[in-house]
């Protein structure tokens, strides 16, 4: 599949705005992975090489069973960190809620928003290239009915409004029902949608991280808390202290 490599955020804009298709979801990577797969996929892969079944061979009930366990276990672990009176629906929110915190499940966190996607790619301090994906598609041909867990075919969801991050991020999730397939590969039979895949070179890292900071596209924006605030002034305190001690050589 095809990688467009862009230097800038013009650049990544313009090429997306070339897309026949209307409607598009996008997703940040912070270098390049060889899957585009979920965590429980990527899970699931890395298990099932020491053992001797593959892991079409797992028998649904199970694996779904397993899922609905984690999610589980996210929601009694987390109980201390929520409202007194919030009980979530497991299907219906505690799991969109466990895979936003970094739990393994068969979805795969997207954005509605090209440039929270960007900031997910360039907003850390790794050298290396990063990758931007777009998942454009047709309205009608990405379907949004349908069980996390009965579904057998590639679905877009959009979760309530239970967590800040959620909505700053304006987040979306694609559900796949198997989630060790690479969507590279299982998104090109598909009619009506397709994956757009640009690439970011690690020398134009830090000039897109500049565009997004003019654009208010920050940390602590993104992650509507105290660690979000904090990574913030992280990243930009050394350019603060250049700034300031280059004005003091100058007045000397």
């Amino acid at each position: 599949m095809k990688e467009h490599s862009v230097s800038s955020l013009l650049d990544l804009l313009s090429q997306r705005f070339q897309s026949k298709f209307p409607f598009a979801i996008h997703r940040g990577e912070d270098g390049i992975y060889p899957y585009l797969i979920p965590r429980i996929g990527r899970l699931i892969l890395k298990v099932t090489k020491g053992l001797t079944i593959a892991p079409s061979d797992i028998p649904k009930g199970e694996l779904i069973s397993f899922e609905k366990d984690i999610v589980s276990g996210f929601g009694f672990h987390a109980r201390p960190y929520m409202s007194p009176n919030e009980a979530l629906n497991p299907e219906a929110e505690l799991v969109f809620l466990a895979q936003h915190y970094g739990v393994p499940t068969r979805l795969l966190d997207w954005t509605g928003n090209l440039l929270v996607a960007t900031a997910f790619a360039v907003l850390n301090e790794k050298k290396s290239d990063r990758r931007v994906f777009s998942l454009e598609f047709e309205m009608e041909a990405l379907e949004i009915h349908g069980g996390i867990y009965t579904t057998n075919q590639l679905l877009r969801k959009k979760p309530p409004k239970i967590d800040r991050r959620i909505v700053n991020q304006d987040s979306t999730f694609t559900v796949h029902p198997k989630p060790w397939e690479d969507l590279r590969t299982t998104i090109q039979p598909l009619k009506g949608m397709q994956l757009m895949i640009f690439r970011i070179p690690k020398s134009s890292v830090g000039r897109i991280k500049n565009e997004l900071n003019e654009l208010g596209i920050r940390e602590d924006i993104i992650f509507p808390d105290l660690s979000g605030v904090g990574n913030y002034i992280d990243r930009t305190t050394p350019d603060e202290l250049t700034r300031r001690l280059e004005a003091l050589v100058t007045k000397q």
